[in-house]
């Protein structure tokens, strides 16, 4: 790519009054020259006040969709833009102001490229064990990966046109960026983890939140496993293993002082899962 090539920076919003404005100050704030970056902000059809508030930014662009979930959201943004590179965060982030060269910087060598979260806080044990969970997850070392998260994630257009974005069956915020990260990596474009490039992330602060998202996370897994060619026989073998294994999992994985929340959390991920499969692989409401 050229050294500075044209960017634009797509984030999703769903009823994110809470956090949208501080997500918009770091973003207007990147060192970057800003006659080559767009901000595209796309209102997933909010009910709070968060389509007001992007409003207020002229230089920022708002779209807007009936609620259809991120990747559709990603989707619509980065299809109108004109970015050489399109860069994805969520509405719950806050950016450094280097965060764009670094990344642009990275797109010279690799198709894609992706960056750590830092907490924007970490007083409640909910926050500390997501950033634990994270942490365990990707780590600190600079290596190629098969799939990261779309809160710090940069493409070259052309992998995206090629893959053809999000596939937008996925209507949560949940395995939507690693399904479009595993498409990507079987078309032989190698996927860089970079920690140095961080954004911080308000990550939830209370514990039946988390729960939530590890039920939703359980349960969009799912739907991953079955259209990565997944069947129902080795799945609920898996799954059995795993109900089995709960409390060991939980004692591993994480520290003592967290390891009642862990095990709840690995609980409501497994009864995820079971959710999934009885929709994704037996077609049954739940």
């Amino acid at each position: 790519m050229v050294s500075e090539p044209k960017v634009t920076v797509v984030v999703p919003a769903y009823n994110a009054e809470a956090t949208v404005g501080d997500c918009i100050g770091s973003l207007l704030a990147v060192e970057y020259p800003k006659d080559k970056m767009e901000i595209i902000f796309v209102d997933d059809g909010s009910t709070d006040a968060t389509r007001d508030i992007i409003g207020r930014y002229p230089s920022v662009k708002l779209m807007k969709q009936s609620h259809g979930g991120p990747a559709q959201a990603r989707n619509l943004g980065w299809r109108s833009s004109a970015g050489e590179a399109v860069v994805f965060t969520d509405s719950d982030c806050i950016v450094p102001p280097e965060w764009i060269v670094g990344l642009v910087a990275e797109l010279d060598y690799v198709d894609v490229v992706g960056g750590s979260l830092k907490p924007a806080g970490a007083d409640t044990p909910a926050e500390r064990f997501e950033q634990m969970r994270r942490d365990r997850l990707y780590g600190n070392r600079r290596r190629f990966v098969t799939a990261l998260p779309s809160c710090n994630l940069a493409f070259k257009r052309s992998v995206l046109e090629e893959a053809g974005g999000f596939d937008e069956d996925y209507k949560y915020a949940s395995a939507e960026d690693y399904d479009l990260c595993t498409r990507v990596g079987r078309r032989g474009h190698k996927i860089l983890y970079e920690p140095a490039i961080s954004v911080l992330h308000k990550h939830v602060t209370k514990d039946a939140d988390l729960m939530r998202k590890a039920r939703t996370h359980g349960r969009e897994i799912m739907l991953l496993r079955r259209k990565s060619g997944s069947h129902l026989l080795p799945e609920a073998a898996k799954l059995a293993v795993k109900t089995i294994l709960l409390p060991f999992m939980a004692a591993v994985r994480y520290n003592l002082s967290l390891m009642a929340l862990s095990f709840r959390y690995e609980v409501n991920g497994v009864l995820g899962q079971v959710e999934g499969i009885r929709r994704y692989f037996l077609g049954k409401k739940t």
